[in-house]
């Protein structure tokens, strides 16, 4: 797989990073998981994930995110590609999170968001861990 941005998007928990890594496994794309971004500032602030996040926290972790984008554009190899999670909502932040890594990615991207049950959890993470799970 050269020179291509998946943008994987779904709720908290239902196996975004799991699926990121199967993918990154089986192609050697490079991840670029929410988590990596987030946890700088979240680390600092024992975000426990129940007490609401403090208000313009995302005002703190936008330029994190601009860095990790810039690092991609300036030091990247054209021909890597790029594994992307998050779990955006319906926000104008959130708008131009993702109208940023299309430009970034030099293409348009639609999004598709699909959750999963508890109940398909388990099988997601068996998926996973198969050698050759993407590669049918």
């Amino acid at each position: 797989m050269r020179n291509t941005f998946v943008y994987l998007l779904g709720h908290p928990g239902v196996g975004k990073l799991t699926v990121a890594r199967a993918i990154c496994a089986a192609t050697g794309a490079r991840l670029l998981d929410n988590h990596l971004i987030n946890n700088v500032v979240f680390s600092l602030i024992r975000a426990d994930g129940k007490t609401p996040l403090p208000e313009g926290i995302w005002d703190l972790i936008g330029p994190i995110r601009n860095v990790a984008f810039e690092a991609i554009e300036k030091f990247g190899d054209p021909d890597d590609s790029y594994i992307l999670t998050n779990a955006l909502t319906d926000d104008p932040i959130d708008r131009q999170w993702f109208d940023d890594a299309a430009a970034l990615a030099g293409r348009p991207m639609r999004s598709s968001c699909r959750s999963s049950s508890p109940a398909t959890r388990p099988r997601m993470r068996r998926a996973s861990t198969r050698p050759n799970a993407l590669q049918g």
